[in-house]
Protein backbone atom coordinates (compact mmCIF):
# COMPACT_ATOMS: atom_id res chain seq x y z
CA UNK A 1 0.00 0.00 0.00
CA UNK A 2 3.18 2.41 0.78
CA UNK A 3 3.98 1.62 -2.57
CA UNK A 4 1.12 2.70 -4.30
CA UNK A 5 0.41 5.99 -2.54
CA UNK A 6 4.02 6.87 -3.41
CA UNK A 7 3.95 6.19 -7.00
CA UNK A 8 0.61 7.97 -7.02
CA UNK A 9 2.00 11.13 -5.45
CA UNK A 10 5.14 10.62 -7.99
CA UNK A 11 2.51 10.70 -10.93
CA UNK A 12 0.67 13.60 -9.78
CA UNK A 13 3.35 16.12 -9.44
CA UNK A 14 4.42 14.80 -12.48
CA UNK A 15 1.04 15.93 -13.46
CA UNK A 16 1.23 19.00 -12.17
CA UNK A 17 4.59 19.61 -13.51
CA UNK A 18 3.56 18.68 -17.11
CA UNK A 19 0.98 21.32 -16.43
CA UNK A 20 3.22 24.05 -15.42
CA UNK A 21 5.59 23.33 -18.07
CA UNK A 22 2.75 23.22 -20.64
CA UNK A 23 3.77 19.67 -21.49
CA UNK A 24 6.95 20.19 -22.08
CA UNK A 25 10.05 19.41 -20.04
CA UNK A 26 13.43 20.12 -19.90
CA UNK A 27 14.91 16.94 -20.87
CA UNK A 28 12.69 16.91 -24.49
CA UNK A 29 13.97 20.44 -26.02
CA UNK A 30 17.09 22.28 -26.33
CA UNK A 31 17.37 25.34 -23.96
CA UNK A 32 16.57 27.91 -26.36
CA UNK A 33 13.50 26.66 -27.18
CA UNK A 34 12.44 26.35 -23.43
CA UNK A 35 13.79 29.28 -22.54
CA UNK A 36 11.98 30.91 -25.50
CA UNK A 37 8.87 29.84 -24.63
CA UNK A 38 9.62 30.80 -21.38
CA UNK A 39 10.67 34.35 -21.59
CA UNK A 40 8.04 34.95 -24.42
CA UNK A 41 5.55 37.31 -22.54
CA UNK A 42 8.33 39.24 -21.29
CA UNK A 43 9.76 39.75 -24.62
CA UNK A 44 6.47 41.01 -25.68
CA UNK A 45 6.26 43.47 -23.35
CA UNK A 46 9.35 45.13 -23.79
CA UNK A 47 9.31 45.20 -27.72
CA UNK A 48 7.82 47.83 -27.83
CA UNK A 49 9.93 50.13 -25.61
CA UNK A 50 12.83 48.33 -27.84
CA UNK A 51 11.20 49.81 -31.05
CA UNK A 52 10.68 53.25 -29.58
CA UNK A 53 14.40 53.52 -28.38
CA UNK A 54 16.12 52.03 -31.67
CA UNK A 55 13.35 54.00 -33.96
CA UNK A 56 14.45 57.15 -32.11
CA UNK A 57 17.89 56.76 -32.18
CA UNK A 58 17.46 56.30 -36.07
CA UNK A 59 15.60 59.36 -36.60
CA UNK A 60 18.02 61.06 -34.46
CA UNK A 61 21.03 59.86 -36.32
CA UNK A 62 19.54 60.73 -39.80
CA UNK A 63 17.79 64.31 -38.55
CA UNK A 64 14.31 63.08 -39.58
CA UNK A 65 11.40 63.40 -37.49
CA UNK A 66 9.83 59.99 -38.26
CA UNK A 67 11.18 56.64 -39.95
CA UNK A 68 9.05 56.95 -42.92
CA UNK A 69 11.13 60.30 -43.47
CA UNK A 70 14.38 57.67 -44.20
CA UNK A 71 15.51 58.21 -48.02
CA UNK A 72 16.47 54.49 -49.77
CA UNK A 73 20.46 55.06 -48.85
CA UNK A 74 19.13 55.68 -45.37
CA UNK A 75 17.03 52.52 -45.30
CA UNK A 76 19.75 50.41 -46.72
CA UNK A 77 21.79 51.44 -44.08
CA UNK A 78 19.84 50.54 -41.81
CA UNK A 79 19.64 47.49 -43.52
CA UNK A 80 22.70 47.02 -43.70
CA UNK A 81 22.86 47.39 -39.50
CA UNK A 82 20.36 44.96 -38.85
CA UNK A 83 22.31 42.21 -41.09
CA UNK A 84 25.80 42.62 -39.44
CA UNK A 85 24.15 42.53 -35.67
CA UNK A 86 23.92 38.69 -34.84
CA UNK A 87 21.37 39.13 -32.07
CA UNK A 88 20.32 41.31 -29.18
CA UNK A 89 18.09 43.76 -28.38
CA UNK A 90 19.32 46.12 -31.37
CA UNK A 91 19.01 43.36 -33.24
CA UNK A 92 15.58 42.86 -32.34
CA UNK A 93 14.73 46.81 -33.00
CA UNK A 94 16.21 47.02 -36.59
CA UNK A 95 13.64 44.46 -37.27
CA UNK A 96 11.05 46.01 -36.16
CA UNK A 97 12.11 49.32 -37.83
CA UNK A 98 12.08 47.37 -41.01
CA UNK A 99 8.85 45.56 -40.21
CA UNK A 100 7.79 49.27 -40.17
CA UNK A 101 8.96 50.44 -43.51
CA UNK A 102 7.10 47.52 -45.22
CA UNK A 103 4.11 47.72 -44.08
CA UNK A 104 4.22 51.35 -45.19
CA UNK A 105 5.30 50.52 -48.36
CA UNK A 106 8.75 51.88 -47.69
CA UNK A 107 10.47 49.45 -47.94
CA UNK A 108 10.44 45.90 -50.58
Amino acid sequence: MKWYLYQRHLIEFIAIDLERSNGFTMNNQILDVFLSKRSAKVMESIQEEIYKEVREGICEYFGIGDITELNEDQIDQVINAQETRDRGFLKLGYNMVLKHLKTKGLKS
